[in-house]
């Protein structure tokens, strides 16, 4: 009996320490790179006094892998992505020039999203995640850090990582576009989302 309480109090050790181990997975992991495929995009939406807008983008930017490395209470990130300004499709050719007129885009062509750092390191034993950081945006000549909140999703090919945030036109020292006379006015405030594809590796 003796020896039978021992086998069972093992084998529940093991079991113990066997879920510790899975639950830590992401924990126990250092460092990893974040490659951003090709089918990712990158959206803004605004409005008007009249009505609502989006414009987005997919496939037509330059991107740099997304390397985190764990530091003292969060994670430092170094990667980007950026997209061309006029390569945002508004679906209305009037808009999409007073848009490319408002963001400047002959003398600063692109939208840039560099990505600073993580709360913590994502935890990728469930099948979805949600965790804060920061990024740097950079339009217009101007180049600013946010905080927003990324949702991390498994998929067939790796992870999605979505985020947004809503910002003002006069974040980056810019005036929204109006037209017929001032009579449509954008108003101060748009969002932009991202929606990037990733393919991953962890190490130790």
């Amino acid at each position: 009996m003796i020896f039978s309480g021992t086998i069972q109090r093992l084998l529940y050790l093991v079991l113990l320490l066997s879920s510790f181990s899975q639950q830590g997975f992401a924990q126990s992991k250092s460092s990893f790179v974040w490659n951003i495929l090709p089918h990712s995009s990158i959206m803004i939406y605004g409005c008007s006094n009249v009505n609502t807008f989006g414009c987005s983008s997919t496939g037509a930017f330059k991107s740099r892998p997304i390397e985190g490395v764990a530091g003292k209470g969060n994670v430092n990130l170094k990667g980007s992505i950026a997209i061309a300004i006029n390569q945002l499709d508004c679906k209305n050719k009037m808009l999409n020039r007073d848009l490319r007129k408002t963001l400047k885009a002959e003398e600063y062509p692109t939208l840039t999203i560099n990505f600073i750092n993580l709360e913590r390191m994502p935890l990728l034993n469930t099948n979805s995640d949600i965790v804060c950081g920061t990024v740097q945006i950079e339009l217009a000549g101007k180049r600013k850090n946010f905080s927003l909140r990324y949702v991390l999703t498994k998929t067939k090919e790796g992870l999605l990582l979505e985020g947004g945030r809503t910002f003002t036109f006069s974040d980056f020292d810019l005036k929204p576009p109006h037209k017929i006379g001032g009579l449509v006015k954008v108003k101060d405030k748009f969002d932009v989302n991202f929606a990037l594809h990733l393919s991953f590796d962890f190490f130790s």
